[in-house]
């Protein structure tokens, strides 16, 4: 894989140069493109004219996503899912990360398999966990969307999903997504393999499903600055 980019509005794509196995998120930030691969996290800051790799990848960590910090773009929330891709090292939770320093943390209340993480305007940090392959029939998980009210120094379980929609490598690449407005989009998929979109108000309240279909599971849930919402 490759990640293809374009310079003239979207009417032709050209491969990108410099990278691994990829298979994951794209972020922008500032003047900064972030990308997680196999190979770990990488950023670009010419227009992916060159990539330089930021945190290594399998064999130490399985990165599944990336959130920057509103109010620091050196900040960034590394979630790590050892089911994102093949043969990967266990997962190790939700990580803060500052590029600057290269000091990182680890909050308290989240278990290691982390599919996703959003962080919105007003610092209101989400973690999307599922149970990974590992604890299958090992230990019990508390799945779902889990938010942080203090700057992602603590994580509580919220009832934006039932703990039952949230089964292993369903939604794979992006199950959370934020609007503008604060909406937040969780995508789910119950015992029978019915998938589902559920919306919340800003900082998780008042969640109610949106979308439901059948015989096709979305990878992701993407959200335009327009606010029109993309099923992948």
């Amino acid at each position: 894989g490759n990640a293809y980019v374009s310079v003239n509005g979207g009417k032709t794509f050209g491969p990108s140069s410099g990278l691994d196995e990829l298979l994951g998120r794209v972020v922008s930030a500032g003047d900064s493109v972030w990308l997680m691969s196999a190979a770990g996290l990488y950023r670009t800051a010419d227009a992916a004219n060159s990539w330089k790799r930021v945190a290594p990848g399998v064999g130490s960590i399985s990165f599944a996503d990336v959130a920057v910090d509103p109010a620091d773009p050196n900040h960034l929330w590394l979630a790590t899912d050892e089911d994102l891709f093949e043969g990967s090292s266990p997962a190790t939770g939700l990580i803060s990360f500052n590029t600057a320093t290269g000091s990182s943390s680890r909050p308290s209340g989240l278990e290691r398999n982390v599919a996703a993480v959003a962080i919105d305007a007003t610092g209101v940090v989400y973690a999307y966990q599922r149970q990974g392959v590992r604890d299958v029939g090992t230990r019990p998980v508390t799945t779902g969307v889990f938010v942080s009210t203090d700057a992602g120094k603590t994580f509580t379980a919220s009832t934006i999903l039932s703990s039952s929609l949230v089964l292993k490598a369903t939604w794979r690449f992006s199950p959370l997504a934020l609007a503008s407005s604060g909406s937040l989009f969780a995508g789910a998929v119950n015992a029978t393999s019915v998938p589902s979109l559920v919306r919340a108000a800003a900082g998780g309240a008042s969640p109610s499903q949106v979308w439901t279909g059948a015989g096709w599971v979305p990878h992701g849930v993407y959200v335009a600055k327009s606010g029109e919402v993309y099923l992948v």
